[in-house]
């Protein structure tokens, strides 16, 4: 049995609901998102390591399509020099450093992100592909095409059918920061005082361990 029909059976005896209409395969990685409108989940499925992992309402915050811009110099003491800039979906990459006439080789990286909120692993950054291009035409590579709109349709479907998980703060945290802010503002006074000679070194050493007593 194949890794995807191993997986695909496994999805299944997870009551996982495949329907065709949202399944978003990009055969160059061997990766594949599955949505399961009904449950509000997705399973991120990579054939060529033979896993998945499924994303729902406790472990999903969010995707995004990041793009990034990469030169690299050709330089005459046979070194290379990459200058990396990066950007989401959209918008141009942005470049780190001033570009010389050395400059060669230009890429274009497109990576997917997934944001699972988790505190040791906050998001799961998958590398869908890299274009050479020295003169930037992107528009015109098939396999930069292919990728823009496997991650244009995926956006989109899964920003339809699969809510994202808010990220929350807790009340008692924003009390504790306006607090601080507050114990800042007096600090700030009383040295100012300090400095004009209304209060003596001591006194404000003291005030200040009182006000910094409370957190």
């Amino acid at each position: 049995m194949s890794n995807k029909k191993r997986i695909l059976n496994e999805l299944k005896n997870l009551n996982f609901v495949i329907s065709d209409q949202y399944r978003f395969s990009f055969a160059p990685q061997g990766i594949e998102f599955i949505l399961d409108i009904e449950n509000k989940r997705f399973a991120f499925c990579e054939y060529k390591k033979d896993k998945y992992t499924i994303y729902g309402s406790s472990n999903f915050y969010g995707l995004q399509v990041l793009e990034t811009d990469t030169y690299i110099e050709d330089a005459s003491n046979g070194l290379n020099r990459a200058l990396v800039g990066g950007a989401l979906a959209g918008g141009a990459g942005a470049v780190v450093g001033a570009l010389t006439k050395k400059d060669k080789y230009k890429y274009r990286r497109i990576d997917i992100r997934i944001q699972t909120g988790n505190a040791s692993d906050s998001y799961r950054q998958f590398h869908l592909i890299s274009v050479e291009n020295p003169h930037g035409a992107y528009s015109f590579q098939p396999l930069y095409i292919k990728a823009k709109a496997f991650t244009n349709s995926l956006q989109a479907a899964i920003k339809t059918h699969i809510p994202a998980k808010a990220r929350t703060v807790k009340a008692s945290n924003i009390v504790k920061h306006e607090s601080m802010k507050s114990v800042t503002d007096k600090l700030r006074e009383l040295s100012k005082l300090k400095d004009e000679g209304v209060i003596t070194p001591s006194e404000f050493t003291a005030k200040k361990q009182e006000l910094l007593s409370a957190f």
